[in-house]
This record gives structure tokens, C-alpha cells and sequence, in this order.
């Protein structure tokens, strides 16, 4: 129970993170949401095949 809480505390704090970090980066450098949203996308995918290849 404490290492599968661990891991779901740093996957989160990992997503988060990564959120923000896009965030920041988008307002530093006047970068328009629909690129940052670009990204987004492209991150949740990769998100989604990590997924799928660590359950296989």
C-alpha cells in the first residue's frame, strides 16, 4: 500500500509539474494557448501509449 501511494503521489506531482512548467513557459515567452495546447496533446498521448506499454 505505501509504494503504490508513492508512485501515485509522484505520478501526480509529475503531471502537474509538467502542467504548470508548459504554463510558465507559454507566458514567458507570449506563446499562443492553441500551440501550448499543441503540446498538450502531443504529451498526453505519449502519456497514453507509457500507459498502454506498461500494462502489457
Amino acid at each position: 500500500m505505501w509504494k503504490m501511494s508513492w508512485i501515485t503521489v509522484l505520478s501526480g506531482l509529475g503531471h502537474v509539474g509538467s502542467t504548470d512548467l508548459l504554463g510558465i513557459i507559454g507566458i514567458a515567452f507570449g506563446i499562443e494557448i492553441s500551440k501550448i495546447e499543441g503540446i498538450e496533446d502531443v504529451r498526453g498521448d505519449l502519456a497514453a501509449w507509457a500507459f498502454i506499454i506498461f500494462g502489457v
